[in-house]
């Protein structure tokens, strides 16, 4: 009786396969991200042929400007980033008291002023409820 040998089985891992399953992960992986999308601010800015010139009253403006020290000026008045949401409504409620169209608020920026500032400004402006917004930028000196 002859005995058969058994052949051991390799502890080798086959490596052949191996740079396809890592393309293949890779590819996986690269499809199932999630890149994120930064939306911006919701402002909608009327192209020049769109906006026709509006008269307005000097007493319905209110007039915001950001400079680039970092200051803020409410009707060339120095104030801070809170103040203007409640200094907005408050003018809001005496002119409607009055009988008197809604206020019309003018933010003027300085193009070296800071983004985030800006941003907090037009946050007090919607905060207190102003629908007519101007946006301008001062010239920079």
């Amino acid at each position: 009786m002859r005995r058969r040998r058994r052949r051991l089985a390799t502890e080798e891992i086959p490596q052949a396969s191996l740079p396809d399953i890592a393309f293949l992960l890779m590819i996986f992986f690269i499809a199932a991200t999630v890149f994120g999308v930064e939306h911006g601010l919701p402002v909608v800015l009327p192209s020049a042929q769109k906006s026709p010139r509006l008269a307005v009253q000097q007493s319905e403006v209110f007039r915001l400007e950001v400079r680039a020290d970092g200051s803020v000026l409410a009707e060339r008045r120095p104030v801070r980033v809170e103040q203007i949401g409640p200094l907005l409504v408050e003018r809001q409620r005496q002119r409607q008291a009055q009988g008197k169209a809604e206020l019309v608020v003018i933010l003027e920026t300085h193009p070296d002023a800071a983004y985030e500032l800006w941003v907090a400004v037009l946050d007090q402006v919607r905060f207190a409820g102003c629908r007519r917004v101007a946006l301008a930028t001062t010239p920079g000196k």
